[in-house]
């Protein structure tokens, strides 16, 4: 028996002392593996990078370029660039010739892409002379930047115009408020982009229209998402996640254009902009879009990897604008104060990279070189850096011959020579070497965040990213049908003014903004929007081959500029005027009005100039572009105007419904203001005083209630206890457009207690809804209202019971103020707790060094057991004592390190300490088991 006992308790031995030498050699690989993941980041790897870089490796990855042409050779001059000079990124452009028309153009650029980066691999297998030292060296292997700028409705927004999906505009997306369709358009854009392998996007822009420009240079059109900076900002965060999670988090995304061009006095391409607009003013419109999309973000993927610097002036903080005042895009002054606001800080801190935008652009070229002046471009490119764009884009510079140093040398000399004069400032200052590692690290994480690892196969888009291009026309139909608008008249007027579609009698004439457009140099000119679209989709849904409500015999179209020669009077009576003449209904499908183009400008002018040709006909608009250019007289002269904002196939078919009352209630809203109808959209977008809210309520008394739910609004047969705490939200608060109000929107409860006695707490919107939260104090009754500018809620009456003897007592406040019958308070604010100079990190997880410890302390104390045991006289039992006591302190080392909640309050409060008396206590406890079994196995 005892024997059997004797084996059974070595073979138990055996197997813990197996287990415990196993655990001391898996133990420190594993704690090695793990803190090799958390040295693994994307900025770890980019540091180590960095540190093998050249100097001329390291400004070639500040530079994004241009070049012309879909071909790339061995001795083309990108080829040059990206092998021997080492540029970090291309910009795609259709004006370079980069893309072809027709349905090849995605396989196209699939293989342009692929060939760039190539081009890169290979020539980080070749060995180069290094200029300085003359030795060999072979340069590191950083894939490309491949941007585009691709934000939706086709020319001149867009640079593929064929092959993809035609997304609608931003502006179309604003007008259906909600933010689900800007996510899944990002998605498709996303998805589609990242699978040709771009992995650079310029856009969304985050611009806000204010005030609306028409007929001037900078307006923005349809390219925005709107005017109210609470919408941008939440349309725009949708759309960033979207284009994050449609491509798989490898696409960078770059936010344009900061700080933003809504209010500026042009568009910054020919001639510097200004804006004349206080800090102040700019944080709380123009800037509340960007902030939403990097310190104030809700989620990693709202967040935007770069935003695009633009080259305005702006008085609010750069004081009086002079001719020689510098765009914000070369000020560090002006860079650094906006760079320092807490928002834009806290992102730069995560690795936010700043654009600058185009250096080439004339406008450029005319502010540092005045008529007549030579212009040296490395002067703004040095400006644009040194004011603390990391990213210098110099699409003009490389692409636009006249911007060289002494007006005739080739585009790629003048960018090798910004090159040299980078590398070699490099070498002799130490302050701009610092300036330009920062900036390289930067750019490193970021192209390490798209990639894991640097190799082709990881660069190359995954086989499951393979799409059907352009296969994603439902989404567009959903966007337009959801945007759409009715304008003018209200819509109680709409079947007054027009009770009836047209019918199979009657004629219509199409006039439609139709030019045309060259894609490319090479390609053959085509149409931006057919003249006859419109008829076309008419034809499809109603002509005598559909529902056969019109005839097609009927039915014409024409060109704004065929409208244009009737104006001009160069034709005598045309076949133009007599269709006008004879038809019952004139439909315009209009774009933007553009002074540049004067077609575009017939509708204004036919309007004005010839009214009576469109007497007694209805007189349809479709504005396909941004809603604001016509004014009020130009309005009251049709019969019904609506919105489209974009002008995609699916959005023609819109109009074909509208105009034949299929869509009976448009959903859509403008999401700018239209001064010829009196729409203010500050004041859309404030509360519906005709939409009543109802307010909510939570509390001790109902159990399992929360904010939001079951509205009371007659509480009389409730009884609530006296010092009941309570929160009293409202619902959604409508604006007048029938979507929640923006947040922070103020909302004033009144607290009337016992008919006499009435307070206020003003609380804001989050998500259209306020809340405050409500202590009774006393007893009697309580009514509780809310109003919101001119909309109001209903009234709750609550009944609160109670003997105030009974309560426990109340902490005495320190003022001498009467204590007020009712307390009542909004949410707490975010207390700002200031961290201490060196804050004390705790040491919650066992490392390498704990194990170490460990067996050091489980050997000494095994040590100890065996000399004892060989003291004695009991040798044999003394090798058991000193195994038994390392397996101990092993074992309860083993412990604390699996981090359940005791030894987490070991390490928090005694660190290293904790670990060394643990594995003290185990070794004891070993120890005296085995004497323990020792004694009685002698015994027996």
């Amino acid at each position: 028996m005892a024997k059997s006992m004797r084996r059974r308790l070595r073979q138990s031995a055996r197997l813990l002392f197996a287990f415990i030498f196993v655990y001391f050699i898996i133990h420190p690989i594993l704690a090695s593996a793990t803190s090799q993941e958390q040295i693994n980041t994307p900025e770890t790897r980019a540091q180590n990078l960095l540190n093998r870089l050249s100097p001329e490796e390291k400004i070639g990855q500040l530079f994004l370029v241009t070049f012309k042409g879909s071909e790339v050779s061995d001795d083309s001059p990108i080829n040059e660039l990206i092998e021997k000079y080492h540029i970090g990124g291309i910009m795609l452009k259709a004006s370079n010739d980069n893309f072809i028309t027709g349905e090849n153009a995605p396989s196209q650029t699939k293989e342009l892409i692929k060939q760039l980066q190539s081009i890169e691999y290979l020539g980080s297998e070749k060995n180069w002379i290094e200029p300085n030292s003359g030795e060999f060296f072979r340069p590191s292997y950083i894939p490309l930047f491949i941007g585009i700028s691709q934000v939706g409705d086709g020319y001149p927004s867009d640079q593929i115009l064929s092959g993809l999906t035609q997304l609608p505009s931003q502006m179309a997306i604003g007008a259906t408020w909600n933010p689900e369709l800007s996510r899944e358009v990002g998605e498709t854009l996303g998805k589609e982009l990242s699978s040709l392998g771009f992995n650079l996007i310029f856009g969304p822009s985050l611009d806000i229209v204010d005030t609306p420009h028409p007929f001037e240079n900078s307006d923005l059109g349809a390219s925005v998402f709107g005017g109210d900076p609470y919408w941008v900002s939440k349309l725009g965060q949708e759309y960033i996640t979207g284009l994050h999670i449609g491509s798989n988090n490898r696409l960078a995304v770059v936010g344009t254009h900061f700080p933003g061009l809504g209010s500026s006095d042009r568009i910054p391409i020919d001639e510097v902009a200004t804006v004349r607009k206080s800090l102040e003013q700019l944080k709380q419109i123009e800037l509340a879009p960007f902030f939403a999309v990097t310190g104030e973000a809700p989620t990693t993927e709202a967040k935007v990897d770069a935003l695009l610097t633009a080259h305005i002036r702006y008085q609010g903080f750069q004081g009086n604008i002079r001719a020689s005042t510098k765009p914000i895009s070369f000020d560090p002054q002006a860079f650094d104060l906006l760079m320092n606001l807490l928002q834009l800080s806290s992102w730069r801190e995560e690795n936010g990279i700043m654009i600058s935008d185009d250096l080439g652009v004339p406008a450029v070229k005319r502010f540092y070189a005045p008529i007549n002046q030579r212009f040296d471009p490395r002067r703004p490119v040095l400006d644009a850096f040194l004011a603390g764009n990391d990213i210098l884009y110099v699409g003009g510079i490389t692409d636009s011959s006249p911007l060289s140093i002494n007006g005739d040398l080739p585009s790629s000399t003048t960018f090798i020579d910004i090159l040299d004069f980078f590398s070699q400032k490099y070498r002799g200052d130490q302050a701009f070497a610092s300036r330009v590692d920062e900036s390289v690290l930067r750019i490193l994480t970021l192209k390490y965040k798209l990639y894991d690892f640097f190799s082709p196969s990881q660069i190359s888009p995954p086989k499951d990213f393979d799409t059907d291009f352009g296969n994603n026309s439902q989404l567009v139909f959903e966007v337009a049908r959801q945007s759409a608008t009715l304008i003018n008249p209200p819509i109680e007027e709409l079947d007054t003014v027009l009770p009836n579609p047209p019918n199979i009698s009657d004629k219509i004439i199409f006039f439609t903004d139709s030019f045309e457009i060259k894609p490319c140099s090479n390609c053959e000119p085509e149409s931006n929007i057919e003249a006859d679209a419109l008829m076309k989709a008419i034809q499809s849904l109603y002509g005598q081959s559909a529902s056969g409500q019109i005839s097609n015999y009927n039915l014409s179209s024409f060109s704004f500029a065929d409208l244009l020669k009737i104006l001009d009077q160069t034709q005598e009576e045309s076949v133009v005027e007599k269709r006008i003449n004879s038809a019952n209904w004139v439909v315009f499908l209009m774009l933007n009005a553009d002074p540049e183009r004067p077609q575009s400008l017939a509708l204004q002018r036919i309007l004005s100039e010839r009214p009576d040709l469109l007497n007694q006909k209805n007189v349809v608009v479709f504005a396909a572009n941004a809603p604001y250019y016509l004014d009020a007289t130009d309005i009251s002269k049709l019969t019904a105007y609506y919105g489209l904002f974009s002008k995609a196939p699916p959005f023609v078919e819109i109009a074909a419904r509208l105009l034949f009352k299929e869509i009976p209630t448009p959903p859509g809203a403008s999401p700018v203001s239209i001064p010829g109808i009196g729409y203010d959209l500050r004041s859309a977008t404030s509360p519906n005083s005709n939409k009543p809210f109802n307010l909510y309520i939570s509390s001790l008394s109902i159990p399992g209630t929360q904010p939001q739910e079951n509205p009371l609004v007659n509480l009389e047969n409730i009884e609530f206890d006296i010092f009941d705490a309570i929160q009293v939200s409202t619902d959604i608060i409508l604006d007048h457009n029938n979507h929640p109000v923006p947040d922070h929107t103020p909302v004033q409860f009144s607290i009337v207690q016992n008919d006499h006695e009435e307070y206020f707490v003003i609380a804001e919107t989050t998500n259209g809804i306020a809340s405050i939260d409500v202590t009774l104090d006393q007893t009697g009754s309580v009514r509780i209202s809310a109003v919101s500018e001119t909309a109001f809620s209903e009234e709750l009456t609550l009944n609160v019971i109670g003997n105030l003897s009974e309560t426990p007592s109340i902490t005495e406040t320190t003022t001498n103020t009467p204590e007020p019958s009712i307390t009542a308070s909004p949410p707490p604010p975010t207390s700002t707790t200031i961290p201490p100079s060196q804050p004390q990190i705790k040491h919650l997880i066992t490392d390498i060094y704990d194990w170490m410890i460990a067996v050091l302390l489980s050997i000494f104390f095994g040590l100890i057991a065996y000399r004892t045991g060989a003291i004695v006289g009991k040798v044999r039992w003394g090798i058991r004592w000193g195994l038994s006591s390392i397996i101990g302190g092993m074992l309860f080392y083993f412990l604390v390190s699996l981090n359940f909640s005791l030894s987490t309050k070991i390490l928090s409060n005694y660190e290293r300490w904790g670990v060394t008396i643990v594995v003290l206590i185990g070794a004891l406890l070993g120890w005296g088991i085995s004497v323990i079994i020792n004694s009685i196995l002698k015994n027996k």
